[in-house]
């Protein structure tokens, strides 16, 4: 069983569970508020969450992308990979299904002081 739960399913446990998410607050004291735990979820960066790809939403170009990719046994890992849209098919080094994939997130860069 896959433990990824797409956006708009968020979003709807959210909304289950609002009594919870009208009161609840942090300890900086700050009031979360169900709207605001829908909206971060709603501009969740595609760079920061996984996509099922299950739920046919596949890269456009070959740029690379990490895949999360599960072997026969259900094992998991992540690595890099692309999706050729031409062909349909994966390619990571891999011999196992890529279930989810997210864009590759920023070089890192040191900040000066």
């Amino acid at each position: 069983m896959s433990d990824l739960i797409s956006r708009e399913d968020a979003i709807e446990a959210l909304e289950k569970r609002k009594p919870l998410f009208t009161t609840l607050e942090f300890t900086q004291g700050v009031d979360i508020g169900l709207a605001t735990a829908q909206k971060v979820l709603r501009e969740l960066p595609a760079a920061e969450r996984w996509i099922p790809v299950s739920s046919g939403d596949l890269p456009k170009t070959t740029d690379y992308v990490l895949c999360c990719t599960k072997t026969q046994k259900g094992s998991k890992s992540i690595v890099k990979g692309y999706y050729d849209p031409e062909s349909k098919r994966w390619c990571c080094g891999m011999n196992s299904n890529v279930i989810a994939w997210m864009d590759m997130p920023p070089v890192y860069e040191e900040e000066e002081l």
